[in-house]
């Protein structure tokens, strides 16, 4: 499995890796701003993304489903890893 691979696995399956968790923040480097997880969790949002870089996530099936779709979209195609969480995140409507 390639680095790529291996970096988007954790970060889509977080909610196994460390279970027991309502809600899974991903960053890269990039938060600068802490005050965008307060955002995020005021906005009753089940997952929000400003990029594949920065995504936060709510514990459900439902989310659970489309990081899954996610997943398989991005083994199955190979693709950018943005253009496979918005087709993702679309077929869930998150």
């Amino acid at each position: 499995m390639s680095p790529g691979l291996q970096t988007i696995l954790l970060k889509l399956f977080l909610w196994q890796i460390v279970p027991g968790y309502d809600y899974y923040l991903w960053t890269n480097e990039s938060l600068k701003d802490g005050g965008v997880i307060q955002t995020f969790l005021d906005s009753k949002r089940d997952f929000t993304a400003k990029s594949s870089d920065l995504f936060m996530y709510k514990n459900t099936p439902r989310v659970q489903e489309m990081l899954k779709r996610w997943w398989y979209l991005v083994t199955r195609y190979d693709i950018e890893d943005n253009l496979a969480m918005k087709k993702a995140s679309a077929k869930f409507k998150l």
